[in-house]
């Protein structure tokens, strides 16, 4: 019997959005699968959207408790053997996704998460560009510190994984990483199993979802430094990470922040061949 699997979106007012990425979790080709979609407090269409969709979801209300939390309690909720996120903006670009990765992952008892490509889009749907990370976990081990090898919507971990390292908030609940927290989860897991990602791409990632300020980003770029010295002893390439991370918080308090991203980008490349 095919091992059970449990996509877990967490939403709030995405009512626009929330259909494709269901429609597309619908269509895997994997059977034994169950879907678990934490509304946290929406105020749109997001109810009507969902409730033409009957017994084929389970959906759990929350009020304002938040992404990250609102992951921990769906997959609480669940008894699945395998976890995978979708963020509610994006969906599955590959109908074998779930059962390529479940049968990666089955082959090889010491890996604990496996990834793959995605598809960058803007809110027309248009492609804006393709990205395929590193495949193998000695590779991906070089770089995690240097920036987030997986992204969220293409990811399919082991539960039992999950659980030992404490879920998203961490045993103690009080670790607070901004938009990181999946960056956060994959240097935790590292820790404890090996990583993958299918060379295959996974998921399409809507580029325009985010809307993050300058403030927005310049917390998520200080909270990268912060996760790189707590890893540093874990991963490999500590202080050519921290130099990169440090160039790049500098660069957001300047002006003509983005003509500079160029420029910064040549150097990272020339200098730190990254």
């Amino acid at each position: 019997m095919q091992p059970k699997v449990c996509v877990i979106i967490s939403t709030y007012n995405r009512g626009d959005l929330i259909g494709k990425a269901v429609e597309s979790i619908l269509a895997q080709n994997y059977k034994n699968l169950e879907i678990i979609i934490v509304d946290d407090g929406s105020t749109d269409n997001t109810d009507d959207v969902l409730s033409k969709y009957g017994n084929k979801i389970k959906v759990l209300k929350e009020k304002k408790v938040g992404r990250v939390k609102a992951r921990d309690i769906g997959i609480e909720h669940s008894d699945a053997k395998y976890i995978s996120i979708l963020d509610s903006d994006d969906y599955f670009a590959d109908k074998s996704k779930i059962k390529d990765q479940v049968e990666f992952l089955e082959k090889h008892d010491d890996h604990v998460l496996v990834g793959g490509g995605i598809i960058k889009i803007d809110r027309n749907g248009r492609e804006i560009m393709k990205f395929m990370p590193l495949e193998n976990d000695r590779d991906l081990r070089e770089r995690m510190l240097l920036n987030n090898m997986f992204s969220h919507s293409t990811v399919l971990y082991r539960r039992e994984a999950f659980e030992k390292i404490g879920g998203y908030c961490g045993f103690n609940n009080s670790e607070y990483v901004g938009y990181l927290e999946d960056w956060n989860m994959w240097l935790r897991l590292g820790k404890i199993g090996k990583m993958h990602n299918l060379q295959k791409y996974l998921s399409y990632y809507l580029e325009a979802g985010q809307n993050l300020s300058d403030v927005n980003v310049r917390e998520d770029l200080g909270m990268g430094l912060h996760l790189r010295i707590k890893f540093r002893k874990d991963y490999p390439n500590f202080f050519k990470a921290l130099a990169i991370g440090t160039i790049q918080y500098a660069n957001s308090l300047m002006p003509f922040r983005k003509k500079n991203s160029e420029f910064l980008k040549k150097i990272r490349k020339t200098v730190f061949k990254y």
